[in-house]
């Protein structure tokens, strides 16, 4: 049954209830509860071997608890910041290495009326691992620098070394191969202090990394008052007991040393031994794939007969400069060796005894770090070598009844290479003689002939045929038969 109250009761009846609120006599509806919520905000992208930076945000009605984070099967215990009492925040960092892909990252806040969980992505991309263009190394190579400005001299800088753009006095000399925690740095190009009392180049320098400090390599080409222009390659020059100052992130960091010169530095660079070599600074931009190289290789001469030696070189470059690292040489399936690049270029000697043929030269490159490598190839032709046949006669007049022997000697034209193969001696038309050389016999091989009925004069012609090597030759003798 409906009833209906007129309005006028229903404005005395709204003005008694407020009165008793009022007094107090009657009680208010308590306002409906908020539910505790958690929403991701941390990074959203980080690197496999960084880190992550995780952060919740609490609200509601019960914000404090206990909160927890997991990612790509890693958990830790955040820590509520006092920063923001409301609403509340809750962060943390997970320490790498991750998996490269998308990953959820799974928040959960414990209260004491329950649990709230809640969820976000972060993207793990690939480790940046080597070194990207614009990483160099900083040294203003004093007091030598100083020295030779003192004489009147110059510094010439090459093949990508620069002047520092943040000081002058020091040159920068750019990076060309690293490994993500190798602790090793190698760089290129050209430093030249001349002057009319001394004359020092520096190039490939590389640093390695020892306990807290290291040590400073380079290649050095230097003459000093009363001394002869001497090389060096891969000496130490200086050390330095720690590195100072090697912070960074995920995308780059920079470091310095303060170095001291080694004897070896000393001599080279023309100071005293333990001498402060002044400060080194290195900057590391950090790049997904290291920088590729470019081979190139020439062989010289380009045709050669067998027997003698041909020389190839092969030349890398790297990042704008040249590259650090090694070269192996191949003829066809034959390895020649493997050598050390020096200012970018080594050099090899194809032995003299390389079949007769062409055979495809390869250069092979590999940085001393980075997985990085290049290829270059030519061709070396190889012709069979002449030979010069000689011969003696044992005695030049026989009797009819007597056995002359010939002995004949067969040596390759431009080598110490003996030839083998077959000597055939003829009188006339007739062959009257054979004998074989061989490795042993050093091409030297003697004959003794059969009787010769004839009286007179014999002309006798020996012929060595020739080999897969070595191309034929003949000489002649005259022996008198009595």
């Amino acid at each position: 049954m409906l009833s209906f109250v007129p309005n006028a009761s229903r404005r005395l009846l709204a003005g008694v209830l407020a009165a008793l609120l009022a007094v107090g006599l009657l009680a208010a509806a308590p306002p409906a509860s908020a539910a505790t919520t958690l929403t991701y905000n941390g990074w959203t992208e980080t690197w496999a071997d960084g880190d992550l930076w995780i952060s919740f945000t609490a609200a509601g009605d019960e914000p404090v608890g206990t909160a927890t984070a997991t990612f790509a099967g890693k958990t830790v215990t955040l820590e509520r910041s006092d920063d923001n009492p409301n609403p509340h925040q809750y962060m943390g960092t997970i320490n790498g290495p991750f998996p490269v892909g998308t990953h959820t990252v799974t928040g959960k806040l414990v209260t004491t009326s329950g649990t709230v969980t809640a969820t976000g992505s972060a993207t793990v991309l690939p480790a940046l691992r080597y070194a990207a263009p614009g990483s160099a190394f900083s040294w203003g190579v004093d007091p030598l620098r100083t020295k030779v400005l003192a004489e009147g001299g110059s510094v010439a800088l090459s093949s990508g070394a620069v002047k520092d753009t943040t000081d002058a006095a020091k040159v920068s000399f750019p990076m060309t191969d690293y490994l993500k925690g190798s602790g090793r740095y190698e760089t290129g190009g050209l430093a030249r202090f001349v002057s009319r009392h001394r004359d020092v180049t520096l190039s490939d320098l590389h640093w390695v990394t020892a306990g807290q400090g290291g040590s400073l390599r380079a290649d050095a080409t230097y003459r000093h008052p009363g001394q002869a222009t001497r090389s060096e390659r891969g000496v130490v020059i200086a050390t330095a007991p720690v590195i100072y100052g090697q912070s960074g992130d995920p995308m780059g960091f920079r470091g310095s040393v303060d170095l001291a010169a080694t004897a070896a530095g000393a001599r080279i660079l023309g100071v005293s031994t333990a001498a402060s070599l002044g400060t080194m600074t290195w900057r590391v931009a950090l790049a997904l794939n290291p920088s590729p190289a470019s081979a190139r290789v020439i062989v010289s001469p380009t045709s050669t007969s067998y027997g003698r030696a041909a020389r190839v070189t092969a030349s890398v470059t790297r990042a704008g400069t040249y590259a650090a690292g090694t070269v192996a040489f191949r003829a066809g399936s034959r390895g020649l060796g493997t050598v050390r690049l020096s200012r970018g270029a080594g050099a090899m000697t194809v032995p003299a005894g390389i079949a007769v043929g062409t055979h495809a030269i390869t250069a092979t490159y590999r940085a001393d770090y980075s997985p990085t490598t290049a290829v270059a190839r030519t061709s070396l032709r190889i012709t069979k070598a002449g030979t010069v046949t000689k011969a003696r006669l044992s005695k030049k007049k026989v009797t009819r009844k007597q056995r002359a022997k010939v002995t004949a000697t067969v040596a390759g034209r431009g080598t110490t290479i003996r030839p083998t193969g077959t000597v055939k001696i003829y009188d006339g038309k007739k062959r009257v003689g054979k004998a074989t050389l061989t490795v042993g016999k050093r091409g030297k091989v003697t004959v003794k002939l059969p009787k010769l009925k004839k009286r007179g004069r014999h002309t006798l012609r020996i012929v060595y045929s020739g080999s897969w090597a070595f191309g034929g030759s003949s000489t002649r003798v005259v022996l008198r038969v009595r």
